[in-house]
């Protein structure tokens, strides 16, 4: 007699990630990102093909399967011949008749435990509010075990940026060509120092420890970094840029920052 399925704890898929977190492939890495960061963790065969660079939705079923299967060898659950491997991560809440928009959705379980482990930050921001942090360069990348496993990102290193970009132009503006909103000009005392900082190479995307420095960092305003890791991608500043002087909008973002004597 078959008995029913019972769903991981969150605990446990927290241990199970972190334990094949090296045999995890990039595009895989790629695919669980945008994933994690998609709306109510929700994504198409498509989309999921497009965050790993697939022009096809076609390897999807493949790249996550092999996922599958690892984690829940990882986590001990059987893994029956012909079953969905993937079903013991994610669930399929609506299908279509064309497979490219097959909805994948993240069991909640899963998205606790990615959210412990740190693994996908949902933003990079940083107050800088430490003047004594001059660090120039960090090593990054490295995953430690503290009270969770993370990827270890340099707050230091943040600061520091944040604090040479004020020393040198007296103003954190967002680097995106185009932009250039200022949180102080905005905001007043409220916006003083404060940016959100990007890593134009995705931390995500790298598996050995590397050396970061202050020219691997630009500041971005909290619009632009959502735009330019829309959809678990990393998109370059130029990009994002050429998208936002596409629209008319920016007569009056120009005029904005006119006003605010940013130019």
């Amino acid at each position: 007699m078959q008995t029913e399925w019972e769903e991981p704890t969150a605990e446990r898929y927290r241990q199970a990630f972190a334990a094949i977190r090296p045999s995890i492939t990039a595009a895989q890495l790629c695919m669980l990102k945008a994933h994690f960061l998609a709306p109510c963790h929700r994504l198409t065969s498509a989309e999921l093909a497009q965050a790993a660079g697939y022009t096809s939705h076609h390897p999807v079923n493949g790249v996550y399967a092999s996922l599958g299967k690892r984690l829940r060898a990882s986590l001990g659950l059987p893994i029956r011949d012909g079953g969905v491997l993937t079903g013991g991560f994610v669930s399929f809440p609506d299908k279509e008749s064309h497979h490219d928009r097959w909805v994948f959705e993240l069991r909640q379980p899963v998205v606790q435990a990615l959210n412990e482990l740190g693994w996908f930050a949902d933003s990079e921001s940083d107050g800088g509010l430490d003047h004594d942090l001059v660090q120039k360069v960090a090593l990054e990348g490295q995953v430690s075990v503290a009270l969770r496993t993370h990827r270890r990102r340099e707050q230091s290193l943040r600061r520091a940026k944040l604090r040479q970009v004020l020393s040198d132009l007296g103003r954190l503006a967002c680097e995106v060509p185009g932009c250039g909103f200022d949180f102080a000009a905005a905001y007043g005392a409220l916006g003083n120092e404060f940016a959100e900082v990007h890593h134009l190479s995705p931390l995500a995307s790298t598996v050995a420890v590397h050396e970061t420095t202050l020219k691997d960092l630009a500041v971005v305003c909290s619009n632009c970094h959502r735009m330019i890791h829309r959809g678990g991608l990393c998109r370059s500043l130029a990009q994002v840029g050429a998208a936002l002087l596409a629209q008319p909008n920016q007569r009056l973002q120009r005029t904005h920052l006119s006003s605010a004597n940013l130019e």
